[in-house]
């Protein structure tokens, strides 16, 4: 199939979720939690440590969610607080900062590609596509996680959000990317991610081609219509199918 038969011309990915899975953080990112709050004097259960970890963060994101732009620096520093107010502790922003970086140190030792990334990538490269990265991330935390993905070879493209001081799902971030793959038409493009609320609001609304990554399609019932995927896989290499059809 050659390059001008094809339905489509480019795709881009969201990194966090998509191109590598949040399960090879779980158990480092659990002890990093465990850590902090030993630290204060404090023995947790790992399962519970997590939960409250996750309430203090679904309230950061209630907080920032309905901006258009924000650091994520600020979202998990807020977060991190939120999560000491849990046990009753209070903190301070430097404190929060500090978290922040092991969170970053703790991404850059742990994260790889999903496995079935690499080949993936590299067949549709082959393919002629052009790809990029979109990704909800500050650029001190996304240079050095992309570096280790060592993904730049074949997806030469990237943008942050804090590039384009915007956080999907707003369009100025998904523009951005589109221009500087020299602006293809939207339904010529695809948009891979495991974010509904982000990732595929985002690119529906833009008129691209949306593929939701999930190890639980059943929950698209219940998505709200904007989040709606075209497509949905539990594989990267599902893709395939779609974009050389």
């Amino acid at each position: 199939m050659t390059s001008t038969k094809k339905q489509f011309k480019a795709i881009f990915f969201d990194l966090g979720g998509t191109l590598f899975s949040y399960g090879d953080l779980s158990e480092p990112f659990n002890n990093l939690l465990l850590n902090q709050l030993t630290v204060q004097g404090i023995e947790e259960e790992a399962g519970q440590a997590r939960a409250k970890y996750r309430r203090a963060m679904l309230k950061a994101f209630r907080a920032f969610g309905q901006k258009t732009f924000y650091l994520h620096a600020e979202l998990f520093v807020q977060g991190y607080r939120n999560f000491l107010l849990e046990y009753e502790l209070e903190s301070t922003e430097s404190q929060g900062l500090d978290f922040y970086r092991k969170q970053i140190e703790l991404g850059v030792k742990n994260v790889k590609p999903r496995k079935d990334a690499i080949d993936t990538i590299q067949i549709l490269h082959d393919a002629d596509f052009k790809m990029g990265i979109v990704s909800n991330i500050d650029d001190d935390q996304f240079h050095p996680i992309w570096a280790r993905m060592n993904l730049s070879q074949w997806i030469p493209y990237t943008t942050t959000s804090q590039e384009a001081r915007s956080c999907k799902p707003d369009s100025k971030i998904f523009k951005l990317a589109l221009n500087k793959l020299d602006n293809p038409e939207p339904h010529r493009c695809i948009f891979v991610g495991d974010s509904p609320e982000h990732d595929i609001r985002g690119a529906n609304y833009l008129g691209l081609h949306s593929i939701w990554i999930t190890s639980n399609p059943g929950r698209s019932a219940r998505l709200d219509y904007r989040d709606k995927p075209d497509y949905i896989i539990r594989h990267l290499s599902e893709l395939l199918k779609i974009a050389l059809r």
